[in-house]
């Protein structure tokens, strides 16, 4: 509702909450047929969507007035630091705000500078405490290296780059259902894989070779992607329930789906993409680069899923608000063009085009206060994430492998000798 509020109009807003309730109780209710996440379940996606949308309604306040807002930049710097404790596709978000910061602030070029540095700082600020954990437990303190190099690089792109990798079984990119999940792990030949990328062929056609590959299923990933994301608006004229809808022969999430469109299906698709343009357009009109940034965080987010070669069902739910705001702030727009066509002279309130002023900077000592209570907040939440840590305690005793060893050579002498 928010973020329809800053970029167009309550009423526009209101359109957008309408279907974010609408999209969050049709994933309820899909995630019995699809591999998707929906809020009452006890995984990553929903809560990062909602931090996702609380950084985005930041820059975009920020952006709207940096010389009024200056708070709302540096607690977004906070809010995707805290972020990346949940995922860390997030962290591919970190050069785009920042050159959008750049970009968005005012006066030379060394002034500009202030913005991003600021977000930077606040940013460190919110992850030290964790930094501070994990070099405590894994003697470093980059709690990103981890799944980077242990889950992305080692399972998903050496297997695929090295010549004596061996396939698992290949599924092309158009034999998977549009809403399917694709993790793209390299698995064990017994185990059930979806790859986007063939690496034989990567392995075998040398280092140019390997280079496209990589190129190639990253680039399909991030249209899996875009094609989920777009397929959250309805499908079908006809109103069916879920079953119907994703289970029917034809259906956009079955697995026999070959990428062919009904009449019917296409001629829809077209409508959606129509006011999903007239969204856009009408945010960069009205807006500029404020009115486009909710459309940089979707794209930045699904390529860094794309990166990390994952793609459609639950791995889009973190952004895919960001096609339902559009396209209501379409809806809204047309409902605006009909009241006009209707006779309504006026248009409806904070609907019309604005004239941004340049408008004088809050005073120095307001900012500074702001910006030490955005930083001590996202601090005051980064420690208490580590004090839940060490707060409750261990069930369960660690033990050294020698002695896990020596436990189970006495049970089972134990249970032999009875």
């Amino acid at each position: 509702y928010l973020l329809g509020k800053e970029l167009h109009s309550r009423s526009a807003g209101v359109v957008v909450a309408v279907l974010a309730l609408a999209h969050g109780m049709g994933l309820i209710e899909a995630v019995q047929y699809i591999l998707t996440s929906n809020a009452r379940l006890m995984m990553s996606e929903v809560p990062l969507a909602v931090m996702l949308v609380l950084f985005t309604l930041l820059v975009v306040r920020w952006l709207k007035q940096p010389q009024q807002n200056g708070a709302a930049l540096l607690l977004a710097g906070g809010v995707l630091g805290l972020s990346t404790l949940i995922r860390h596709n997030t962290w591919f978000l970190l050069p785009l705000v920042l050159l959008l910061a750049f970009v968005g602030g005012v006066g030379r070029w060394y002034k500009r500078l202030v913005g991003p540095v600021l977000l930077l700082a606040v940013l460190v600020v919110s992850i030290a405490p964790w930094m501070w954990r994990t070099d405590r437990v894994t003697h470093s303190p980059l709690y990103f290296m981890g799944p980077l190099q242990g889950v992305v690089w080692k399972q998903r792109y050496v297997p695929a780059l090295e010549s004596t990798a061996t396939p698992a079984p290949v599924v092309s990119a158009g034999e998977t259902a549009a809403g399917t999940a694709v993790p793209d792990v390299l698995v064990t030949p017994e185990a059930a894989a979806v790859q986007t990328a063939e690496p034989q062929a990567v392995a075998s056609t040398g280092g140019l070779g390997k280079i496209l590959g990589a190129v190639q299923f990253i680039a399909a990933h991030f249209f899996h992607n875009l094609v989920a994301t777009v397929l959250i608006l309805p499908t079908t004229l006809r109103y069916d329930d879920l079953v119907h809808t994703l289970q029917q022969p034809g259906s956009y999430w079955s697995a026999d789906w070959l990428g062919q469109l009904s009449l019917g299906g296409g001629l829809l698709l077209l409508a959606n993409l129509v006011w999903l343009a007239v969204g856009i357009g009408f945010a960069w009109k009205r807006w500029r680069l404020a009115g486009l940034t909710p459309l940089v965080m979707v794209l930045g987010y699904l390529a860094a899923s794309a990166v990390a070669r994952t793609s459609g069902g639950r791995y889009v739910v973190p952004v895919d608000w960001g096609v339902y705001l559009y396209f209501g702030l379409g809806l809204a727009q047309g409902i605006t063009w009909l009241a006009l066509l209707l006779g309504k002279r006026r248009l409806p309130e904070s609907a019309e085009p604005v004239e941004t002023e340049s408008q004088p900077p809050a005073p120095a000592a307001r900012v500074v206060g702001q910006g030490l209570l955005a930083a001590l907040a996202c601090l005051a939440i980064g420690v208490a994430v580590v004090l839940t840590d060490t707060a409750f305690p261990r069930r369960y005793t660690p033990l050294q492998p020698a002695d896990f060893l020596a436990g189970a050579r006495s049970a089972a002498l134990s249970q032999a000798t009875a």
